[in-house]
């Protein structure tokens, strides 16, 4: 039944008396209704009602159409998402194999690869250093610590907690983190 029999009643209440209600479907999908209302009474033939379900026919092909393309796009954005990656991913492996010997320029590479992966501000490797109870900053872009080598504390950090509790950590919104750390609170 089409969905729009429900506003029978609300058109008779408006003062309408006749009215054609199409179904708008394709075989598997409803996707709404084409209405014809008056407020004179009409007296429709079948031929109308056919001409209107042949237009409705056309309109939900239109619309399952559409439907299938922007199904196809979305997919064709996803696929296109996905080779990026793998490129991306196929030359930091290549950077690996030919910087095996240099780990240095290989996490500097990588830390870069990574931003043209990940939409992000900054990239960064920090070392934990047990003895002294901190990070030594290794490798990245996009940060105020500068030189490879640089120390800094684990209570100056929030990044300490990935340390701790020996597991990523995912935050959409860094403000829910509770307190930012002196040096979190820099960038």
């Amino acid at each position: 039944e089409c969905p729009c029999s429900y506003r029978k009643e609300i058109a008779r209440e408006k003062g309408y008396v006749s009215a054609i209600y199409v179904p708008l479907k394709t075989r598997e999908k409803i996707y709404g209704c084409l209405g014809v209302i008056s407020k004179e009474r009409r007296h429709y033939s079948p031929g109308i009602v056919s001409t209107l379900e042949v237009m409705g026919t056309i309109a939900s092909s239109f619309l399952e159409s559409a439907h299938s393309y922007r199904a196809l796009e979305d997919k064709t954005r996803e696929l296109s998402r996905k080779v990026e990656t793998l490129r991306v991913m196929t030359e930091i492996d290549r950077s690996i194999l030919l910087k095996i010997d240099n780990l240095d320029e290989l996490f500097e590479g990588v830390t870069h690869l990574i931003g043209r992966l990940i939409p992000c501000d900054r990239t960064t490797v920090v070392m934990v250093d047990e003895a002294r109870g901190g990070f030594v900053y290794g490798f990245g872009w996009g940060t105020k610590v500068k030189h490879k080598g640089d120390f800094v504390p684990f209570e100056h950090t929030n990044a300490t907690q990935v340390v701790r509790e020996k597991r990523s950590i995912l935050r959409n919104d860094v403000r829910q983190a509770g307190v930012l750390l002196l040096l979190d609170r820099q960038f």
